[in-house]
């Protein structure tokens, strides 16, 4: 069994799942990446979408504050972007003031708003990827005669074990068992019963 499992680390498709594995990790490198731009970008605004959102109450805007990263996953069809344009505006229009410096830096981060369509084309990307190399990753066969091997070889191993056991239990029962005096009830018997003596 030990044989048949070297073989199959050693086999094309095993080496295939390990390339597969890697992209895989790579795939979330990325995504990380991604991930850490998107709460880059979205964070600076946070202070202003708190400040707009008093007037606006609007749950799309909550999701963003509780949760900036995963709101902007769920929002398909980037409806914060509209937000950002109506937010630029009341900054514009000083509905909602801050010290000159953050306005300024508050505004030009709005300005850059087309960025939040570039990460989630990104992040399609990434998921249909992810997706391809999960496809693949489940028809490769290694892992399953691994698990299929290593199975078998556990059941030996404890069948090995309990026949150990067992054998070990019987050498002290055969060492407790005193043969003389059945011995010399079978030489009473055949002389009791056929009246000869005999010899064992």
């Amino acid at each position: 069994l030990k044989e048949h499992e070297s073989d199959i680390l050693n086999s094309a498709d095993y080496k295939g799942w390990l390339k597969l594995k890697e992209e895989e990790k790579k795939l979330a490198e990325h995504t990380k990446k991604l991930n850490d731009k998107v709460y880059s970008y979205l964070s600076k605004l946070s202070k202003p979408l708190r400040k707009y959102q008093y007037g606006a109450k609007d749950k799309l805007i909550e999701a963003y504050l509780t949760d900036c990263v995963q709101a902007f996953w769920d929002d398909e069809e980037l409806k914060i972007i509209p937000i950002l344009g109506a937010l630029k505006e009341s900054l514009q229009l000083n509905r909602i003031s801050f010290e000159p410096k953050l306005h300024h830096s508050y505004l030009e981060q709005i300005q850059a708003k087309e960025e939040l369509r570039e990460f989630k084309e990104q992040g399609k990307e990434l998921r249909s990827q992810a997706g391809k190399i999960s496809i693949k990753i489940s028809a490769n066969p290694a892992i399953a005669k691994l698990e299929q091997n290593r199975t078998k070889q556990k059941q030996v191993e404890q069948e090995l074990s309990r026949s150990e056991t067992e054998l070990s239990g019987l050498q002290q029962k055969s060492e407790k068992i005193n043969l003389s005096q059945p011995r010399e009830e079978i030489l009473n018997l055949v002389k009791k019963i056929f009246n000869k003596k005999i010899t064992l």
